[in-house]
């Protein structure tokens, strides 16, 4: 496992120590006993039963306690929470319509169920996402909805002269049978990928973070050619930038490089997706954009097929030639120990990492090993 960091260290958020430079701009490795997840409130960010003007410490948020929250998601200022029933709740800045309860009042302090989307049929909510001002919804019926701030366009509904902004969900029409697999939110821009992973952005484009080869804003989702053929799985967003990760573990970056943010050594703009090169080599599994940051988390594959679980434990030098009924040519105590850790993982994102695959073909791999193994000691 490998975390890397890249662009604007002033605050020491990449990690790195004490170093002169405040702007990394090439991926650099960071040491790291584990991982957290931080995020910058609000007086209004983390509702509470009473006001608070900055948390040093954990609250629990009494309003979540009886849902089981499986998603979660931070604007500006703003937060939105997703239930294992689909159901999303919401606090609070609400001057542009972002929390979505389709009201006016500029701050909704306590987390409440957007009723909006409760009250239409069949609508499960499965992702959500939020931008500085702005707030996505993608549904189990590939149904995508948006509302807030939409001076950019960033709500991909209407140009931003008829619509400035509006507080209630609303569904963009234009991507409207199209199957859909994963929602992100920049600072002022939207992105989606299809199940096919076609990638569409829209909003805000000044700097070139929708990759469109252009510094035009879209207020409608807009299709990136260059990208089509490349399968990208996942789209995360800095303020003005925006990171394509591929299924085969590549880096993409445009946008905004003042800091160094897109990692390719320069503080350039880029109009279109450019491969971090300095990655190459290394198969990501998991990115993370700050405002003007990134970090990228590579796990190196254990096993991808059949073939290299078998290779995984043959005996070093040369020891599994010439094998026999005494002479299998297999760490056994090896493959023991790995499969009793790989047994010990309870989280199914964390087994699918592992094998690449889905799990149902994982544990049928360690059953048909075992067998082997138990066939060749009989034997």
């Amino acid at each position: 496992m490998a975390l890397y960091c890249w662009g604007d260290a002033s605050h020491c958020q990449l990690g790195l120590g004490g170093i002169d430079n405040e702007q990394i701009l090439a991926p650099s490795q960071i040491e790291f006993a584990g991982a957290t997840d931080c995020l910058r409130t609000s007086p209004h960010a983390l509702p509470a039963e009473t006001t608070i003007t900055t948390s040093l410490a954990t609250i629990p948020i009494p309003e979540l306690q009886a849902y089981v929250v499986i998603q979660i998601a931070c604007g500006s200022r703003h937060s939105m929470a997703l239930t294992e029933w689909g159901q999303i709740l919401s606090c609070g800045d609400n001057d542009c319509g972002q929390v979505g309860h389709f009201t006016d009042n500029d701050v909704i302090e306590l987390s409440k169920i957007l009723c909006f989307l409760v009250s239409k049929r069949l609508v499960v909510v499965v992702q959500i996402a939020c931008g500085n001002n702005h707030s996505l919804a993608l549904t189990s019926c590939d149904e995508l909805y948006s509302w807030g701030y939409n001076i950019y366009g960033q709500l991909g509904v209407q140009s931003p002269k008829d619509l400035p902004h509006f507080n209630a969900p609303v569904q963009l029409t234009t991507i409207l049978g199209t199957p859909l697999a994963t929602i992100a939110c920049g600072g002022n821009h939207s992105f989606l990928i299809s199940k096919s992973s076609a990638v569409f952005g829209w909003g805000k484009n000044t700097c070139g973070q929708l990759g469109l080869n252009d510094e035009q804003s879209r207020a409608y989702p807009s299709q990136l050619k260059t990208m089509r053929t490349l399968g990208v799985r996942f789209v995360p967003c800095g303020n003005e930038y925006s990171v394509c990760l591929t299924n085969e573990g590549g880096v993409f970056t445009c946008g905004a490089g003042n800091y160094g943010q897109l990692g390719h050594g320069v503080s350039y703009n880029e109009m279109i997706p450019r491969m971090v090169m300095e990655l190459m080599g290394s198969t990501i599994t998991q990115m993370a954009c700050g405002n003007r940051h990134t970090l990228a988390l590579s796990m190196e594959v254990i096993f991808k097929s059949q073939a290299c679980l078998n290779g995984s434990f043959l005996l070093s030098n040369d020891e599994h030639f010439d094998c026999s009924a005494r002479n299998y040519g297999l760490d056994l105590k090896a493959a023991e120990v790995a499969f009793d850790h790989l047994r010990s993982v309870e989280n199914e994102s964390i087994k699918q990492v592992l094998a690449q695959t889905p799990v149902d073909y994982f544990e049928r791999l360690v059953n048909i090993f075992l067998h082997v193994v138990i066939h060749i000691i009989s034997f």
